[in-house]
């Protein structure tokens, strides 16, 4: 089932008979993915899976729902940060869309100066975030213990981040941030395939902090008092995503996104919430001329945008625009009629970014602030 119908048929947006039956049909499955993900939970809590550590402490960034709630940018901000507070952060991804042929996992994807993998090798999400985090180690491996391991052997690290680690069990982390969507932070309250939850609501007791994405204005009162009723201990912090900068592509560069204001556009992404990114284009002042969303992930062949682009300037474009994840895996060479951009998105967290990242420091205590061991000699091949 391609993914937007699929999108639209659990929230309810496709209406009639047909519709219907297919969300009926879903309920099943939805229902013995809940037992055997359940009890994939209790084994873990009753400690007949165990969860591995590793040298340094662990920091894990996720969610409970499939799509964006802002995990890739909150790891940047706490990459950052850390390492404006002097602690060297590796962040350890799965390497979601990477090809499984070619080179064995685990995969260095940037040493902190120098980007060695494609988006098709590394996936888009660590791609992006290698290409925009100086100073960071940027490592892929569906076994993220064993890119943890791998890292630690090369590289003097004090703390690890696990993007999108939330549902990763096998390893035991030193904080733990659940990110929920302010506006719907259950979705329909089913779990896959009958909505979006990949794990019972229930599950957010085990969060040590729980972020509230995209807050123009404080969280339902109702929301917050449903979250507050499954965790009342951990520290609840609240966020928007902001427009950071405009990048030229392939030049590099660099714009105010407020450059958009006035401007008609065509726009194409390949995301989980593909409105939010019009919506965003929208409140910039642009003008959005031709609309393309495609699925999350999606990874455009290079005819698909020259075709785009032609169809864009027929309906007036002055310019592309794209989001820095699609950006991440566009194809090279690119001969197009118009400008093309990416916007870039930035976590603010309420109340200022250095309260999250107190927490963090608080909660993964002294042993990142003490000398990480040095690296193992490497032997030469």
């Amino acid at each position: 089932m391609n993914p937007l119908y699929w999108s639209d048929i659990v929230e309810g947006r496709r209406r009639g008979i047909a519709a219907a039956c297919l969300r009926a049909a879903l309920i099943p499955p939805s229902l013995a993915y809940r037992l055997a993900i359940s009890g994939r939970n209790a084994a873990y809590g009753r400690g007949i899976l165990r969860a591995h550590g590793l040298p340094r402490p662990i920091v894990s960034v996720g969610n409970l729902v499939v799509g964006g709630t802002g995990k890739t940018p909150l790891v940047k901000l706490l990459a950052r940060g850390l390492r404006e507070r002097g602690l060297r952060a590796a962040v350890l991804s799965r390497g979601y869309g990477a090809v499984r042929e070619g080179q064995p996992f685990p995969r260095l994807v940037s040493d902190g100066s120098r980007v060695f993998l494609s988006s098709r090798e590394a996936g888009d999400e660590a791609c992006m975030l290698a290409h925009s985090l100086e100073g960071t180690v940027v490592a892929v491996d569906p076994d993220r213990a064993r890119a943890g391991e791998m890292v630690a052997r090369r590289f003097p690290v004090d703390a690890f981040i696990l993007d999108d680690g939330f549902q990763h069990r096998r390893l035991a982390r030193d904080a733990d941030i659940l990110l929920l969507d302010a506006a719907r932070p259950f979705g329909n309250g089913r779990v896959l395939p009958a909505g979006r939850l990949r794990e019972p609501a229930s599950a957010v007791r085990r969060a040590g902090a729980i972020v509230f994405t995209r807050c123009s204005h404080p969280p339902d009162p109702d929301t917050l008092a449903g979250v507050r009723r499954l965790n009342p201990r951990a520290e609840v912090f609240t966020s928007t995503h902001e427009p950071a900068r405009l990048v030229e592509i392939p030049s590099g560069t660099v714009r105010e996104p407020r450059a958009l204001k006035g401007k008609t556009v065509a726009a194409f992404c390949g995301i989980a919430a593909p409105e939010d990114f019009a919506r965003t284009l929208s409140d910039l002042g642009a003008r959005i001329a031709l609309w393309r969303p495609y699925p999350d992930h999606h990874r455009c062949l290079a005819a698909e945008i020259e075709e785009f682009a032609m169809a864009a300037a027929g309906a007036g474009a002055e310019g592309l625009v794209t989001t820095s994840k699609d950006a991440a895996r566009l194809p090279e060479n690119l001969r197009l009629p118009l400008p093309l951009y990416s916007l870039e998105i930035e976590m603010k967290i309420g109340g200022g970014d250095g309260q999250l990242l107190e927490w963090v420091i608080e909660s993964i205590g002294s042993a990142a602030l003490t000398p990480a061991p040095a690296p193992r000699a490497q032997r030469s091949s």
